[in-house]
């Protein structure tokens, strides 16, 4: 059986088909694409034929090939962790822009950057990585990455290994920033990275089959509104913001700017913004304590 023998099989994209194949034979796709005489032995056409079946029942590629491109670097994805999205790039961007604001004017300040509900680390990684590549001093800055599950931590530390950065997080098992909050004390600031579950029941069962067969609906779904989570962690940033300046960016739906817009004043939130998405949909919010 050869490459090109294959390329037709199944009803799913050609696309997927010809990643499936070069995740197989370790190859990339313009291999595959290049070289349709290539054999297949016995062995990978079994596994290709299954994982086949895989994707036509809907589940997601990046499950099947088990790991997904985020911010120009691949990262290690499992059924504990989400799938990395384009969209959520806006918070690395929104962090690196903050920070690197900082190294000019708070050089003495101690800096805690928390990617809360981290799952593959995706975010704190790719943030450490361009801190790296833009030469950021990190001498009073340290990074956390903290999730309550421990599937989905060891996900996030087999990432930050694979682009060496294990030894410049501090991964911690922990309920929003509940076991942490003793750590965080040293801290002159705070700068919270989040993506919480923020669908509401609603919108999560109008999701496509492939979010809700195959991804974890608890690090989906938060509430009537989906905005449960949130409105824990907005609780404790008060409290932080007592002895200490506390800076978040938060990844949301478009349907939740109105009523953030109406519930971040009571939780003492000095000022705030609601950040746009590359397609024009409400995505973000940054604001202060």
């Amino acid at each position: 059986m050869l490459i090109r023998d294959v390329l037709h099989l199944g009803t799913i994209d050609p696309l997927d088909r010809e990643l499936i194949i070069g995740m197989i034979l370790g190859k990339d796709r313009s291999f595959v694409l290049t070289h349709p005489e290539q054999p297949l032995e016995e062995e990978d056409f079994k596994r290709f034929q299954k994982l086949i079946q895989r994707r036509e029942t809907h589940e997601p590629l990046a499950y099947i090939l088990g790991e997904k491109e985020f911010f120009g670097l691949s990262f290690n994805i499992n059924q504990f962790t989400l799938i990395p999205r384009p969209e959520t790039e806006l918070l690395v961007e929104a962090g690196l822009k903050i920070l690197q604001g900082k190294q000019k004017t708070n050089v003495h300040k101690k800096v805690a950057v928390i990617d809360v509900g981290t799952g593959s680390g995706c975010i704190i990684i790719s943030l450490m990585k361009s801190l790296l590549t833009a030469n950021y001093s990190l001498p009073t800055t340290q990074l956390f990455a903290i999730d309550i599950s421990p599937e989905a931590l060891e996900t996030a530390k087999e990432n930050a290994r694979r682009h060496d950065v294990e030894k410049s997080i501090t991964f911690a098992q922990s309920n929003l920033l509940n076991q942490i909050q003793q750590d965080l004390q040293t801290f002159d600031e705070l700068i919270v990275l989040a993506n919480l579950p923020y669908l509401s029941e609603e919108l999560y069962q109008n999701t496509e089959p492939t979010v809700q067969n195959f991804e974890p609906k608890t690090a989906l779904v938060s509430g009537l509104d989906g905005l449960d989570h949130y409105r824990k962690l907005l609780t404790q940033f008060k409290e932080f913001s007592q002895e200490q300046r506390v800076t978040f960016l938060l990844e949301i739906s478009h349907e939740q700017a109105s009523i953030l817009e109406k519930i971040l004043p009571s939780f003492g939130v000095k000022s705030h913004t609601i950040i746009p998405d590359l397609t024009g949909r409400s995505r973000m919010v940054q604001g202060t304590f």
